[in-house]
């Protein structure tokens, strides 16, 4: 069942005061308009009934899969210790995760519809960041995702500012590889709810990290688009990647099965 609060919020653009429903929990088994909604990038989208202006409201939300036995919460990092216990009150047979941005929302239940390891991809990020620092520090990338392109499969994609300007592809030897060598790190973060970039690179140094996987990074090494923008991507903008819209029945979705990613501190 899904949960909806009402809210009175102020229009930034009138200062038109009006309430809104809120929608705090959502089963996207009974409800799989919301979960193409949630990835859409339009979730969080409301419209002044004055001005007209779209409003992006972001509010706490709790996404729940069922038949994939998935809770993931989205949250401000000021309540962190407060979704750690309402997660801890699911079934330990649940993926249970915590995420602090919608973009970090979209991009984990993508990873998961693929049937991937989100422990496993932040893992990949950091090994591609780490052994590429001078080609991230030439094109000035902030932006790192993961990406399910359809004429290369698995890729890492990088933006610069609001612009892709370059990937690798992630075979699966380069998976596999990182589930050896980092079994043990994967393990015991069964009951870590909050999995990102600064989970991957926690416990081990940096160096100790980037040495173990190197061998791994073998596989990546012969991509060309490390030194050059890949051509389908070229001209792109973030926001294409990050609003699927779902009433397109060609276009960016036929093209790309895009998962979203984040801001996220780069390896220095």
């Amino acid at each position: 069942m899904n949960e909806i609060f009402k809210s009175n919020v102020t229009c930034p653009h009138c200062k038109n005061k009006f309430f809104v429903n809120l929608i705090r929990s959502v089963n996207v088994n009974a409800a799989p308009d919301l979960k193409k909604k949630i990835l859409s990038g339009r979730f969080f989208n409301h419209t002044c009934p004055i001005c007209g202006e779209n409003l992006n409201i972001q509010h706490p939300l709790l996404y729940m899969d069922y038949q994939k036995k998935i809770i993931i919460s989205y949250c401000q990092a000021d309540s962190f210790n407060n979704e750690v216990n309402a997660l801890n009150q699911f079934s330990k047979d649940f993926t249970r995760r915590i995420v602090l941005s919608d973009e970090d929302l979209m991009e984990k239940i993508r990873i998961f519809d693929e049937n991937l390891d989100d422990r496993v991809i932040e893992l990949a990020k950091m090994g591609v960041i780490g052994n590429n620092q001078d080609f991230i520090k030439a094109q000035n990338i902030d932006g790192i995702f993961w990406a399910n392109l359809i004429d290369r499969g698995p890729s890492i994609v990088f933006f610069s500012g609001q612009t892709a300007c370059g990937s690798c592809s992630v075979p699966n030897e380069f998976i596999n590889d990182l589930k050896q060598k980092f079994s043990d790190k994967i393990a015991a973060a069964e009951n870590t709810f909050l999995i990102d970039f600064n989970w991957a690179c926690s416990d081990d140094s940096k160096d100790q990290k980037l040495n173990k996987i190197s061998y791994s990074a073998i596989y990546l090494l012969d991509d060309p688009v490390f030194v050059s923008a890949y051509e389908s991507l070229q001209a792109k903008q973030k926001k294409d990647f990050f609003h699927e819209d779902i009433n397109e029945a060609a276009g960016i979705v036929d093209s790309f099965l895009m998962i979203l990613g984040k801001k996220m501190r780069l390896l220095a």
